[in-house]
C-alpha cells in the first residue's frame, strides 16, 4: 500500500509538559529508595489505608504517531492541531491549524491544554480523560475511522491548495460514509436493545429516501436540542473578489436553499442559513451540480452559470468542513460520558 500523507506532530510538542506516557520509567541513575523498617513499637494505625495506585496515563502527543489510531488522527486534523506532509506535491508541508469544532471555525493562534479541554467544554473531564479515551478506543471501528481520515486528509489538503471543488467532492463523500455508521455506532452504546430498535426505525421512515436521509432523522432526533443545532452557517461572499460573480452565486445558493432555512441575508453579501437548513443545501448543491441529466423536472445547474468552480465553491467548503466537524465532536463526548 503506499501512502502519500503523513501527520506530522510539532504543533503538540508544547502540550508534552503536560503530559506522562505509560512507558515512563526512573532514570537508570534514579535507584529506588528504601522504605524504613518500623520499630518493633510501631503500630499501623487503624485509620491508615494503602494509598490507591494512579491509573497509567497514555500520552495524548506519542499517541498521534500510531498507526492504530485514526481516531485521534481525525481528532488532530479536524481540531487543528497537526501538519500534513505530502510526498507527491511540491507544497510539501500543509500546516492545519484551523479548528473545525468551534463555531465559527477559526484559526488556532496558539495550542495549550486548556484549548484542548476547551474543545470538549459541557463534558466533566480533564487532559487524564481525554487521553485515556483515545487510547481505550484505539481499535473500535479501526477501519471506519482510517477511511474517514483518508477522506479527510484529501479533503484538507485540496481546500488549502485552492481546489475547493475537489475538497467538496471529498466532503460528500464523508457525508455519505457517515450517514449510516454514526446513527449505527449511537445507538449501540445503548444497554436496552428493544429501545435500540426502536431508535432505527424512527430514523428508517418509510419510503426509499437513502442513507442521508436516515442521517437527518438521526440528528433531528438527538440534537434538536443542543445548542449546535441553533448556529446559523454564514455563506459570505467577500472572499470572490471578482466582482460580477458575487451577485451570479448569490443568486444560485438562494435557489438552492429552501425558503425556511434563511435566517437572513445581505444581498450579494452574505446569507446566513440554519444549521440543518446548509445539511439540506449541500446535498442539493451536488445533487444539483454533479448530476447534469437535460430534461428532466430537476434544474441542474450548468458550468456555464458557475464559469470558475472552485471560486463557487469556495464560500461554501470551509462551512462544509465546519458543519461534519461538529456532528464528529458531538459523536465523540457522547462517548466520552
Amino acid at each position: 500500500m503506499i501512502n502519500r500523507f503523513v501527520l506530522l506532530d510539532s504543533i503538540y510538542d508544547d502540550l508534552s509538559d503536560h503530559l506522562l506516557t505509560e512507558d515512563d520509567e526512573p532514570a537508570e541513575d534514579d535507584e529506588p529508595v528504601e522504605d524504613d523498617e518500623p520499630a518493633e513499637d510501631d503500630e499501623p494505625a487503624e485509620d491508615d489505608e494503602p494509598a490507591e495506585e494512579d491509573e497509567p496515563f497514555v500520552n495524548y502527543v506519542e499517541l498521534s504517531n500510531s498507526a492504530n489510531n485514526s481516531l485521534l488522527r481525525v481528532f488532530r486534523l479536524l481540531s487543528g492541531t497537526t501538519m500534513i506532509k505530502d510526498d507527491y506535491s511540491e507544497q510539501n508541508v500543509i500546516v492545519q491549524d484551523i479548528n473545525y469544532f468551534s463555531s465559527p471555525y477559526s484559526k488556532n493562534l496558539s495550542i495549550d491544554e486548556q484549548q484542548l479541554l476547551n474543545i470538549f467544554d459541557g463534558n466533566d473531564c480533564n487532559i487524564r480523560d481525554i487521553s485515556s479515551f483515545f487510547y481505550n478506543n484505539r481499535l473500535k471501528n479501526k477501519q471506519f475511522y482510517k477511511d474517514i481520515e483518508i477522506e479527510f486528509i484529501n479533503c484538507l489538503v485540496a481546500e488549502r491548495s485552492g481546489r475547493y471543488l475537489e475538497a467538496f467532492i471529498f466532503i460528500y463523500r464523508i457525508l455519505e460514509g457517515i450517514s449510516y455508521t454514526i446513527p449505527l455506532m449511537h445507538t449501540s452504546k445503548s444497554s436496552d436493545f428493544t429501545r435500540s430498535f426502536m431508535e432505527l426505525q424512527k430514523y428508517i421512515g418509510k419510503g426509499k429516501d437513502g442513507e442521508l436521509a436516515f442521517f437527518k432523522r438521526f440528528i433531528d432526533t438527538h440534537y434538536s436540542e443542543s445548542d449546535f443545532y441553533q448556529v446559523s452557517m454564514d455563506i459570505k461572499l467577500d472572499c470572490i473578489l471578482i466582482e460580477e460573480l458575487k451577485s451570479k452565486y448569490f443568486d444560485i445558493y438562494k435557489e438552492k436553499l429552501k425558503p425556511n432555512a434563511i435566517r437572513s441575508e445581505t444581498e450579494d453579501e452574505e446569507i446566513q442559513v440554519t444549521f440543518m437548513g446548509f445539511y439540506g443545501f449541500m446535498l442539493e448543491i451536488r445533487n444539483r451540480y454533479f448530476h447534469f441529466l437535460q430534461g428532466s423536472w430537476q434544474e441542474n445547474i450548468a458550468t456555464s452559470r458557475i464559469i470558475y468552480p472552485d471560486l463557487f465553491f469556495k464560500p461554501i467548503i470551509g462551512l462544509a468542513i465546519n458543519w461534519v466537524s461538529i456532528i464528529f465532536l458531538e459523536v465523540l463526548k457522547f462517548e466520552l460520558e
